[in-house]
Order: structure tokens, then sequence, then C-alpha cells
């Protein structure tokens, strides 16, 4: 096989490559957010109680005034929704802040949106909806590191900073430092680079 068609071959996998993921991107795929470089879908989820909260005392407080709205249908959570106007009179022996409940949070590196309910019963809950991983993202990972090796050719050595630049789908531009020797006899050496790299 020729040079050239070496190079036409790796230029279609990278072009189905990135397509596949812009596809992807913009198609929105029900998936954790966190771990895939693929748009996701968020959807609401209730939050878990501590344990703490579990094993914790619960006590029944008198009927207070309570501000309550039943979400419009875009927002909605899954959790339990007040099923009318919850008003009543304070007592003067309640100490504020009432703990309502205390829960488990699942990772929201863009934000995101927390709905609290209370239910017929008494019982609390929380909804949450992360935001979806935008498209474009400005890099703000560093990192500085020191390497130390040995091989055929001796000790080596090399002091390194990497930065990501931007992100733009699942690719991200990054920049590269870097000092050190490749062998105990050579002269230190220094290099630095610009790459993309696709994250998934």
């Amino acid at each position: 096989m020729s040079a050239r068609w070496k190079v036409y071959g790796i230029a279609v996998l990278a072009v189905l490559l990135v397509a596949s993921h812009l596809y992807v991107y913009f198609q929105g795929v029900e998936a954790n957010p966190y771990i895939t470089v693929s748009r996701s879908v968020p959807k609401w989820s209730e939050a878990k109680s501590t344990k703490r909260w579990k094993k914790a005392k619960k006590v029944t407080v008198p009927c207070v005034n309570v501000r309550a709205v039943v979400p419009n249908d875009h927002s909605q959570p899954l959790g339990p929704r007040p099923s009318g106007d919850l008003v009543g009179t304070s007592k003067s022996d309640i100490t504020f802040p009432l703990l309502l409940g205390e829960w488990e949070l699942d990772p929201m590196p863009w934000g995101g949106t927390a709905q609290a309910t209370l239910d017929e019963s008494g019982d609390t809950h929380l909804a949450t909806l992360p935001n979806a991983r935008p498209f474009l993202e400005v890099g703000r990972l560093r990192e500085f590191a020191a390497w130390y090796g040995l091989g055929p050719m001796g000790s080596t050595w090399a002091l390194s900073y990497q930065q990501d630049i931007l992100r733009l789908g699942p690719a991200w531009l990054r920049g590269r430092a870097e000092f050190g020797k490749i062998r105990s006899d050579y002269e230190p050496t220094w290099k630095a680079e610009l790459g993309v790299a696709f994250r998934f």
C-alpha cells in the first residue's frame, strides 16, 4: 500500500470519528454526562438520603406556614409533589431553621437545578437535574509533572507542563511544554507542542 493511500485512510478514519461524535452529541444520548464526551439528555433523579439522616430521630412538629408551588409540566421532578396549599399556624416553641432532610448529591460539574418537595405523609424529597455538557468550553485543567525513569540508554528525567486550551465537542486543543534529559550522557533538551486529543 502506498504512502498516499495510508494518509487517505487515516484521514477518512479521523473524519468518521469526529462526525460520529458530533452526530451523537447533537442527537442527545441518555448517558451519564460525567463519563462521556457525548452530549446527554439530563433527567430528574431523586437524591438519596444520607445514612445519618436515615438513623436520625424524627419528630412531628405542629403545622407552620409553608409556601409551595406546583411545578409546571416542564420541570416536574421524579419525587412526590405537594397536593395542595400547605398553610397552618406557627407555634412559638419551634426552633428555626428546621432540618427537613439531608441528601447525597451526584456530581454536577456544569451546575444544575434542585427541587425540594413535601409529600402527604410529611416526608421531604430532593430531586436534581444536572446541566448538559456544553458544546464549547474553555480549558480549565492544568498539569505539572516531574518524571524519572530507567531504560536501555540509561536514566531519564523530565519536567512537563500541560494545559487544556479549548474543547469543541469531544475534541480538546492542548498545549504541552517539556524540559529534561532522554539519557544520562546527553545534554538537556526542551520542546513545546500543540495537539488535539479526543476524550471518550
